[in-house]
């Protein structure tokens, strides 16, 4: 006989029950599975605490069943089924347990609605769903709600209740509540939220006070985010009350309506007697610790915001890998205001312990209030900027904002922000970089950021590939475009020294304009776009490499510097070396017996500078096909083509007379070509010398694996059809991905 495994108060909501649809999360039974969609995002476990000494959810699928009443109706039952290892459940058990379930699936803003005979659930936060859900399988059905009304079925009977006020869920609040008009005509509060928000507005002598407590740090050591439920009996009178003299004011008030509202639920959320608390598991999606792990690799340090509690997060981050068993945690709480003196000495005694070894900080919302209150952002900073990792638990939105804040004014870094729900909007439009992650959240932290990626995972290619090849095509884009409109500006500049200052222009105005439009125009946007100085593959698989943007390799002030004195070169050897070497143009006798003027001078000089710049640019490209092959050869030549047709009529008709012929001219003698590769060469030189050197003398290991890449037994190993891995060894033999893969 097959043993039956007792799951005390365990429900799990598995992913093919859960679908996603527009800004919310829309959840279906368990008989519309075959329409669901399996997505890593949309796994939720949801562990039930019922404060019952002998219950089990198996109890509740059995067959031998006993009604329960409860909230004195006869047909308002639950099914439960006595274990024969332990005693029966009392009349006060099954109370608390219906009373439970009850709170859980009516308080909530979960919209049911029909959609082809099947019951889908609407909500802006998928915990609520997975609530609801839980109920649902325990026989609490969330049926309708509108207007004012929400209707429950259980267990086959339906049950009305009549919505009389809802007190939203906010950040500062961190609870929600509604009064509801019971099936029996009393008047009671449901409530929910984080177990420091629900524990003070109880009555000390709740008999599941300590209970809940208990329940609730269980669960966050296992990783859960915990919810505690309460209800409170309110008189008719006292509601009456409540309702004309605090609700209904705020509730119509067109100034502070929200400071008034929040004031209002203060007053009428007292005395609570608590009846259960819940663990959600928002599992980690895949490939999340390697993500980190690759994060912390390219120096990049993270910090994780959250609202869970301290044992939450701790597990959280270290299921991620954030936080090792080799770091020490630096552990700072505080419960009250007058525990600034212990949190002062703990970030002293944290500075000075994480100079000597490796730490991780974790520290709650309330002890980083208490701290910017009393001006120690410094030290706070200091402090987590010489820790490994930062866990920031218990931290509202506004905190969240503030703790960016404090590293963006404390430090000269770059902060980026990423988060799935609207508590993460805040700190997203704060950091400097935003990027929002598409799930069950909501759309909020998606319209609020820069980046919307689908998984944490893909934070990876963002930062480390896309991230670094955007900064090294940037970086030298900036420079290409000073360094090319420098030369024209430049050469100008040494006719003056001949024409004495009189203002005759040394390049005809047409050919002039139709630099930055033609002749040098499309090769720098092609580079700017597809350049890649290693294969991706090669890139994920060494982080390391994300530190050329952190050491500013790519632009800088040397950098700049480098292509200004480049485009000084090339401008000299474009103008000099046409006067004194190539001085004989102005004298050379073309086939009919014409010599050379200005105009031939000054085109040849174009013409050294249209192939010298774009000689720059090809041998700083690394990323060859066919596109850049066609796109940068024909802007090459495309002023060899031009040049004849624009030296016939056109000129006239366009008002270059002076320039007729010219480039006929030109082409008709030797010495023309013999100019331009010359000094075109001369000019490109240096540049090509010193990439030279650097690859040959400098140790940089963007270099050292475009070697290894180049090499022709790597291509042979690591055909580019397939998976390229750096390190063979570190490779699985079937999938190509490191060793850590599903399959190995």
């Amino acid at each position: 006989m097959k043993k039956k495994r007792k799951k005390r108060g365990w429900l799990q909501q598995r992913d093919e029950d859960v679908t996603s649809t527009g800004a919310g999360a829309t959840t279906t039974g368990p008989d519309e599975e075959e329409n669901a969609t399996n997505d890593e995002d949309e796994i939720f476990d949801v562990r039930l605490d019922r404060f019952l000494r002998h219950m089990d959810m198996d109890d509740l699928k059995s067959e031998q069943i006993t009604p329960v009443k409860s909230l004195g109706d006869d047909e308002y039952q639950m099914y439960e089924q006595s274990s024969n290892s332990h005693a029966a459940p009392t009349e006060a058990d099954r109370r608390a347990i219906h009373d439970f379930f009850t709170v859980m699936a009516v308080c909530n803003t979960v919209v049911p609605s029909i959609l082809d005979g099947k019951t889908l659930y609407q909500s802006s936060s998928p915990d609520e769903t997975a609530l609801v859900l839980g109920a649902k399988r325990a026989g609490f059905v969330l049926k309708t709600r509108g207007g004012d009304e929400v209707t429950l079925t259980v267990l086959g009977h339906d049950y009305t209740f009549e919505v009389l006020a809802v007190n939203e869920f906010t950040s500062e609040r961190r609870r929600m509540s509604l009064i509801v008009r019971m099936p029996d005509d009393t008047i009671r509060l449901f409530i929910k939220g984080a177990d420091e928000s629900i524990f003070p507005r109880c009555d000390p002598n709740s008999p599941a006070m300590e209970t809940a407590k208990k329940a609730a740090d269980d669960y966050a050591i296992n990783g859960l985010r915990t919810l505690i439920f309460a209800q409170r009996i309110i008189p008719n009178n006292e509601f009456d009350e409540w309702a004309e003299k605090e609700w209904n004011i705020a509730r119509l008030a067109t100034d502070n309506r929200r400071q008034m509202l929040i004031a209002a639920a203060e007053v009428i959320e007292r005395d609570l007697d608590v009846i259960g608390a819940s663990g959600i598991e928002d599992r980690l999606q895949d490939a999340v610790p390697e993500t980190i792990a690759d994060l912390i690799k390219a120096n990049i340090r993270v910090w994780v915001l959250t609202g869970d509690k301290g044992q939450t997060a701790i597990n959280i981050a270290e299921a991620c890998c954030l936080i090792t068993p080799q770091q020490h945690v630096i552990r700072i709480k505080a419960e009250q205001k007058e525990d600034l003196d212990e949190i002062e000495h703990q970030i002293y005694e944290g500075i000075e312990r994480a100079t000597k070894e490796e730490c991780a900080l974790v520290m709650d919302g309330k002890a980083f209030a208490y701290a910017l209150e009393v001006g120690l952002e410094n030290d706070v900073a200091t402090l987590g900027s010489l820790c490994k990792a930062v866990v920031c638990c218990r931290s509202t939105p506004i905190q969240k904002e503030q703790v960016v804040e404090m590293i963006k004014t404390k430090s000269s870094v770059r902060t980026l922000a990423i988060g799935d729900g609207a508590n993460d909007v805040p700190m997203i439009q704060r950091a400097h970089v935003g990027v929002g992650v598409k799930g069950n959240e909501g759309m909020q932290a998606v319209m609020s950021s820069d980046f919307v990626i689908g998984q944490f995972r893909f934070l990876r290619r963002l930062l480390l590939l896309h991230g670094r090849w955007n900064y090294q095509r940037s970086g030298f884009m900036v420079c290409y475009l000073m360094f090319k409109n420098t030369v024209l500006t430049i050469l100008p500049l040494w006719f003056c020294f001949y024409s004495q200052w009189s203002g005759q222009v040394y390049l005809d105005p047409w050919i002039r304009t139709l630099w930055n439009l033609i002749f040098t125009a499309a090769p720098i946007i092609v580079y700017s776009i597809l350049e890649q100085d290693l294969p991706e593959t090669v890139i994920l698989m060494n982080p390391e490499l994300y530190a050329d943007g952190q050491q500013d390799s790519s632009f800088n002030g040397m950098r700049f510097s480098l292509w200004m004195f480049y485009s000084v070169l090339d401008s000299l050897c474009a103008f000099f070396g046409v006067i004194y070497t190539a001085y004989g143009l102005s004298q050379a006798v073309d086939w009919d017996g014409h010599t050379g003027d200005l105009w031939a001078v000054s085109t040849t000089s174009y013409t050294i500078m249209c192939v010298s710049v774009n000689l720059h640019l090809f041998i700083h490209t690394r990323y060859w096909n066919c596109l850049t092959q066609w796109v940068y050869w024909l802007t090459l030549l495309s002023w060899f083509a031009f040049a004849p047709l624009y030296c016939t009529m056109v000129c006239v008709v366009l008002g270059g007379a002076p320039m007729y012929g010219v480039m006929m001219q030109l082409y008709s003698t030797p010495l023309f070509y013999l100019t331009v590769i010359l000094w075109s060469w001369v000019a490109v030189m240096p540049d090509f010398i010193l990439m030279h050197w650097r690859r040959t003398f400098m140790t940089k290991a963007g270099y050292v694996l475009q070697e290894v890449v180049n090499n022709p037994q790597w291509k042979t190993e690591h055909p580019p059809t397939g998976k390229w891995c750096f390190e063979k060894e570190d490779c699985c033999c079937k999938c190509g991905k490191r060793l850590c893969c599903e399959c190995c």
